[in-house]
């Protein structure tokens, strides 16, 4: 086990110093562009480019990181990642902010690819678990703790773009000079939209609703607790927190019952704290409970949604599901920021509160409709629940149940 955490060490530092940078400046962005007050629907513009470019880079980083190698890929690409915080800083250009935006996204997924392609390379059946794990607290941990940052620097000034730019740049150093071989990456066939519409349509608009619902709290709940004179530092860490806690025994009451009902129940359970936190009085003692409550139902929704899809497959075919899947919750996290502008304009600064619980409406209307008319899945025919992060394809495979190219190669 300590020659396994010993050859963990580089990539995990790696993760938490993109993560870092990466994290703060999508938080920095809603509340400094909001500061100076650009337009939100320029904002949820930038953000929903940026997960364009995530979900484009998510395609097609496997096939550069075959040709060019791990390290080299995450090193050109980091670069590019770290160029992007500088120019944004340096012009003005709401084309040359979208043009950043979507580059950003796609080099910083194929960065979350090497690494987490990098872990699984480094694990087994028996081990996948604990690589997981500790893959999935660094994430969280550093997501959280890249909210702070902002408490540090002047956002009125250069220095969150050079924050960004040095922590990414620190990134390529632990990558570089370890001296463990780098991984082969193994090709998975992805399976049709269509194939995983027919077997789980509930399943599969969850997943997309997920992306809808994370995009749409990293890009507006900053600008909602910044309206509200709330730490943006401390409502955004509790809601990662939540999310990070939380699922774990949400998942876990999803393999005792129904998945279908867990996924229904969410929907409509998340509705609660949503209300009151748009009714109730902005004071921290009320705001940050309900914020850690609404993050454990918001991102439990998508590692319910891909187990309830891949339940109905096969554990060979399952990494190919996920990465179908991967492009259904980018497709979502798209019209996350596009959408909630709307509701910033015309209604409240809660408005992600709202755009969120009326996609959780329509979703829980749906789930009520596949209860009724579609048969629950046996219990025997179950698989165990696959935690996820919503970061890549790649993040699945490392969950112990799910069978790699690599295992069906043995």
């Amino acid at each position: 086990m300590a020659s396994l955490l010993r050859s963990l060490l580089s990539p995990i530092i790696t993760l938490s110093l993109f993560v870092l940078a990466n994290n703060f400046f999508i938080t920095f962005l809603s509340v400094s562009l909001n500061s100076q007050g650009v337009s939100t629907s320029l904002i949820g513009a930038l953000h929903s480019i940026n997960y364009a470019g995530f979900m484009f880079g998510a395609l097609k980083s496997e096939s550069i990181i075959r040709r060019v190698g791990h390290i080299r890929a995450f090193a050109a690409f980091a670069c590019l990642n770290m160029s992007t915080y500088l120019v944004h800083g340096m012009f003005s250009f709401p084309v040359t902010w979208l043009a950043m935006r979507f580059c950003a996204g796609f080099t910083i997924a194929t960065m979350f690819v090497v690494v987490e392609s990098w872990l699984l390379s480094k694990s087994s059946r028996n081990t996948r678990g604990v690589i997981l794990s500790i893959y999935m607290i660094t994430l969280y941990t550093s997501q959280g703790a890249s909210q702070y940052i902002i408490d540090i620097v002047d956002i009125m000034t250069s220095m969150p773009f050079v924050v960004a730019a040095l922590l990414c740049s620190l990134s390529i150093l632990p990558l570089t000079i370890t001296r463990t071989p780098a991984p082969e990456l193994e090709k998975a066939e992805p399976i049709s939209l269509r194939s995983l519409l027919r077997i789980s349509p509930f399943g599969v608009i969850s997943c997309m609703m997920s992306g809808y619902i994370i995009s749409t709290i990293y890009s507006f709940v900053p600008i909602f607790a910044q309206e509200k004179f709330l730490s943006v530092s401390l409502v955004m860490s509790v809601t990662i927190a939540g999310g990070f806690l939380l699922q774990w025994p949400i998942g876990k009451l999803s393999d005792i019952f129904d998945r279908r009902k867990v996924l229904t129940i969410l929907c409509w359970a998340m509705l609660f704290p949503a209300l009151f936190i748009i009714v109730l009085p902005s004071v921290p003692f009320l705001i940050l409970p309900l914020s850690f409550l609404f993050g454990g139902l918001c991102f439990s929704i998508n590692p319910v949604s891909v187990t309830q899809v891949c339940d109905h497959i096969e554990t060979q075919h399952i990494t190919g599901a996920t990465s179908m899947l991967f492009v259904v919750y980018g497709f979502g996290a798209i019209l996350g920021p596009l959408t909630t502008p709307f509701f910033v304009k015309h209604i409240s600064p809660a408005a992600p509160y709202i755009s969120i619980s009326l996609g959780a409406v329509l979703l829980g209307i749906l789930g009520l409709y596949t209860l009724k008319h579609r048969k629950p899945i046996p219990p025997e025919e179950k698989q165990d629940f696959i935690r996820s992060t919503g970061t890549s394809s790649v993040s699945y495979e490392m969950n112990p149940n799910v069978e790699t190219p690599e295992d069906q190669n043995k």
